[in-house]
């Protein structure tokens, strides 16, 4: 059997993408996977990626600003990690993020790479002063480098599709971010007291807090539930924020983070699926996440803010309202004209679509691409 290497840095039980891969491919594969925390249900063999401590690897941001970007990459970590993975053939490596490249790169001795996009980065954080400052040559310096060492290039969705096309002329396709299908029904909605849910990590990037004011609005039928993952200091100062933005709602509360599993279940209690985003960069404006498939899954209305990979879902499926503009208010007015029998129809249209809109849809797509890959 041909051996592939899944090759992430994060959990993977936090890693959807990555765990769908592992799922689809040890069915004909051997499949390896390096990540930082390993789920041993998976029956697969795992090597350990460690992540430096999160204030050494910042104080190493300096080497970047002076274009030290091999001294950057080759942390001790990194050299260990590629001296154990060279003692392994592979025939393919798929890469899910571009930071990783250069490990594939090294460790390959022929094998074919796959760099799954999640992002389209050279503009991922391109709001924030201090990554434009930092860390922006380094991701053209890692983009120029490696993305033509190449085979295959995987995106999210059509429009990062076509960034990478246009940029870097190299052969790109993309697997939507559709989770597993879940077999179950529409709650029913109570018409006074109709329950909207957000659940997703804590990047001022999002701009949570538009979520937040957009309650100020609202009627008194409705509630929001704020269900926020924390990962590293910045993103727990920005919760506390929003908790403080919050205080004085009665009709905003945050519930405990859960398991990835139980996060589409969980949401079938409520009625709307909440995203409102302004496009702050080119991956916030363009972004298709997991929490819209989830919210699919849930069986809800979909209430987004109008960033046209998401609009375009619902429209296409009519799965619920997106608002004019980004104002929170915009959003607010179109949810307070919802009547329990106009919600209870597009959560039925989420119903109708679930199955469709599920990762059954790209798993054929994924294997075919790997096959191309592995056998040209």
């Amino acid at each position: 059997m041909k051996k592939i290497l899944i090759f992430t840095y994060m959990d993977i039980t936090r890693d959807p993408r990555a765990h769908r891969q592992i799922k689809w491919l040890k069915e004909n594969y051997t499949v390896h996977c390096v990540c930082e925390s390993p789920d041993p249900s998976y029956g697969i063999t795992y090597t350990k990626y460690k992540n430096e401590s999160s204030i050494f690897s910042k104080l190493k941001m300096f080497y970047l600003k002076f274009g030290f970007f091999n001294k950057y990459t080759w942390n001790k970590n990194h050299v260990e990690l590629a001296n154990e993975l060279s003692k392994i053939k592979f025939d393919l490596i798929i890469a899910h993020h571009i930071k990783l490249l250069p490990i594939a790169v090294k460790i390959s001795k022929g094998a074919k790479i796959i760099l799954d996009a999640h992002e389209f980065y050279t503009e991922i954080y391109a709001d924030s002063f201090i990554w434009r400052f930092f860390m922006k040559k380094y991701y053209y310096w890692l983009s120029n480098t490696f993305l033509k060492k190449c085979d295959l290039i995987i995106t999210v969705n059509e429009s990062l599709k076509q960034f990478y096309e246009k940029e870097f002329h190299i052969s790109t396709s993309f697997i939507s971010n559709a989770v597993d299908f879940s077999d179950m029904l529409p709650s029913k909605t109570n018409a006074n007291n109709i329950k909207i849910i957000h659940h997703g990590q804590a990047s001022r990037s999002r701009k949570i807090e538009l979520m937040i004011e957009m309650m100020k609005y609202m009627d008194t039928r409705f509630t929001l539930t704020l269900i926020i993952t924390v990962h590293g200091i910045p993103s727990k100062i920005y919760l506390k924020k929003l908790k403080n933005a919050a205080k004085g709602y009665s009709n905003i509360k945050f519930a405990k983070t859960l398991p990835y599993k139980e996060i589409v279940p969980y949401g079938n209690k409520f009625d709307i699926g909440l995203f409102f985003m302004p496009p702050v960069n080119i991956n916030e404006e363009f972004s298709t996440g997991n929490k819209v498939y989830q919210y699919i899954q849930s069986r809800l209305m979909l209430a987004f803010s109008p960033l046209p990979e998401m609009k375009k879902i619902v429209d296409d499926y009519d799965l619920g309202v997106c608002s004019d503009d980004y104002n929170p208010k915009s959003l607010a007015v179109k949810l307070n004209k919802l009547t329990a029998e106009k919600i209870d129809y597009f959560k039925s249209q989420s119903h109708k679509h679930a199955k469709t809109l599920s990762s059954e849809m790209n798993k054929e797509k994924f294997i075919s691409l790997i096959e191309k890959v592995i056998e040209n």
